[in-house]
């Protein structure tokens, strides 16, 4: 079966900080990292970041944080 996954990280006051993964998947394991930066490639300030990771009708929170 496949669905849509999206991996988007969002900073604080709820700004989109990155779009990780926005894409058909099938079931399995995957892994991925992410790097500290931006979607424009510039480094994220230390903090703290939110994941919302979705696959169809799943939702899932996580909280972050990011220390340089």
């Amino acid at each position: 079966r496949t669905s849509f996954v999206r991996l988007i990280i969002y900073n604080s006051i709820g700004e989109e900080v990155r779009v990780l993964k926005e894409s058909p998947e099938s079931i399995g394991t995957y892994e991925i990292t992410w790097d500290g930066r931006n979607n424009s490639g510039a480094e994220a300030p230390s903090g703290i970041y939110y994941l919302i990771f979705t696959a169809g009708d799943y939702k899932e929170t996580r909280k972050m944080v990011l220390v340089r």
